[in-house]
């Protein structure tokens, strides 16, 4: 479809609604998913497969012909058909009710860009469905990004990730990562670990790629039975040249019941420590966790021992000051509050009450997240001293009768900060050059 006509369709979309409450989500119109199959708006859709397709790309000539229009006019079509009860997106939580402030041409911008256009991996995890040798790169989706960005349709800051199959199999990856370089982007590449990969490591140094590998085991036995494969040992080696830039290398334990006893965890936090890790993201496999009664169909489970097992490897971040994320986004909501709970009572009260006769405890953040964390906490027991905050305004009024410190004011002797913001790396270093010994980081995903 022709800008002009595009136009016209965008004159006519904001006459029916601006400053009217429609259906809409943020992510529409700011993300673009390269898919194996299908170019789609995004892969944050909580009501998959319904995800709305921009295009399938086995009609051919996708790589030459895909353009902004192409975007927008699809963008216009699924923003229109949202409003109806059946919407593409219905359903799913990020779509909300907003006042339109109305959209132009050349608003349209996208901020994330996701490269899942290829299949292929060296591994054999029993809980992915694609487990193909042979890398297969589709379609070359790096040429239509080169495109929509000399048509103006990439934000000045945008952000790359790399799904799909295995990225250091790509004969081609170093030109996918130099694009992001050369642009100043943030990217985040999903890699087996088995084979070391110098643009990334060149990445890391750069400080402008952060890489996330899953071993998913402390030994070399389960590491074998998850992954159907012998690269244990060669994985943490990787991981420990990668590490000489650690602050930028994420380590994925996706717990279920093949890896979920203490044992096993505490082997995999001695191989994180031995490797120089820092940062630990605890998630969940994903089909199983997501379920609370029907059955999935998999000879594994994630239970009881498995919400225990995410607890405990949370607890032993915070004993061994790991920074940690817990992936919430994938488990269920029953199954996140029981894994909050076991956390928060059976784990950190105790934690605290061994090693803190002063309550010399802060939540770090009096925002949305700080006081959801402060209730959490409150509701089960567990005390704090004060918020600490930044906002001068927040320092002044406290929160339900606790006061609100500056940072400046924390004693890195004695004082235990707990962060309660999703992105907490920069706080984290501005508090240990300041001289803070322990820090939590972070409670954000943690929810009872």
């Amino acid at each position: 479809m022709e800008r002009k006509n595009l136009e016209i369709r965008l004159e006519k979309f904001n006459d029916k609604y601006k400053n009217q409450t429609i259906w809409h989500c943020n992510i529409l119109g700011q993300c673009i998913d390269f898919d194996y199959d299908e170019i789609i708006f995004c892969c944050s859709s909580t009501v998959y497969p319904k995800t709305p397709v921009i295009c399938d790309v086995d009609r051919g000539g996708v790589e030459d012909n895909f353009h902004k229009e192409s975007y927008v006019g699809k963008l216009l079509d699924v923003m229109e058909e949202n409003q109806n009860a059946d919407g593409p997106c219905r359903g799913c939580k990020h779509l909300k009710q907003i006042i339109f402030e109305g959209l132009e041409y050349d608003d349209v911008k996208l901020k994330n860009i996701v490269h899942n256009n290829f299949r292929g991996c060296n591994s054999r995890c029993i809980y992915c469905d694609q487990n193909v040798a042979k890398i297969n790169e589709k379609y070359e989706s790096l040429k239509i990004i080169k495109r929509l960005l000399e048509e103006g349709c990439i934000d000045t800051h945008f952000n790359i990730d790399f799904g799909g199959g295995e990225p250091t199999l790509l004969p081609n990856l170093k030109e996918y990562l130099e694009f992001g370089y050369a642009h100043g982007c943030r990217q985040l590449l999903n890699t087996s670990g088995i084979l070391f990969h110098e643009s990334i490591y060149e990445g890391l140094k750069q400080g402008n790629l952060t890489v996330q590998i899953s071993p998913d085991a402390g030994t070399a036995e389960t590491y074998k039975k998850i992954k159907r494969q012998n690269g244990f040992e060669q994985v943490w080696r990787n991981i420990g040249k990668y590490c000489d830039y650690a602050d930028n290398v994420l380590i994925k334990y996706i717990v279920f019941s093949y890896n979920s006893s203490h044992q096993e965890i505490d082997a995999f936090i001695t191989q994180c420590k031995r490797h120089g890790v820092k940062d630990i993201r605890v998630s969940a496999e994903t089909r199983t966790a997501w379920k609370d009664t029907e059955k999935t169909g998999k000879v594994w489970e994630f239970g009881e021992a498995e919400i225990d097992g995410c607890a405990y490897l949370m607890y032993q971040c915070c004993v061994n000051d790991f920074l940690f994320r817990f992936m919430d986004g994938n488990v269920s909501e029953e199954k996140r509050k029981k894994v909050g709970r076991r956390f928060f009572e059976y784990y950190f009260k105790s934690y605290i009450k061994e090693n803190q006769k002063e309550n010399n405890v802060f939540v770090y953040g009096m925002g949305k997240n700080g006081v959801r964390l402060y209730h959490q906490m409150k509701e089960l027991g567990i005390e704090i001293r004060s918020f600490v905050d930044c906002d001068v305004k927040k320092q002044k009024t406290g929160y339900d009768g606790k006061n609100c410190l500056s940072p400046e004011e924390i004693n890195g002797e004695k004082d235990w900060i707990i962060i309660s913001t999703e992105s907490y790396h920069e706080i984290w270093g501005k508090l240990k050059q300041q001289g803070v010994k322990k820090i939590f980081a972070s409670f954000a995903g943690l929810q009872t």
